[in-house]
């Protein structure tokens, strides 16, 4: 059985397209070419690897 989690009843359909002019989310997606200013930009594994990460606590989250 599904648990609700809502305190109301929720619409199955709002109506209308996600997107007002009809495309869908990859329609617009500027991915670059070769020659555009930030296209030589590469990481090696050095500076890669000197990255700081931190993986937050569930106190954090």
């Amino acid at each position: 059985m599904t648990r609700h989690v809502y305190s109301g009843a929720v619409a199955e359909d709002v109506g209308g397209t996600p997107f007002p002019d009809g495309g869908g989310p990859d329609d617009d997606q500027n991915r670059g070419t070769p020659d555009d200013e930030f296209a030589p930009v590469v990481f090696d594994e050095d500076f890669v690897r000197a990255a700081p990460v931190h993986e937050p606590t569930a106190v954090e989250r």
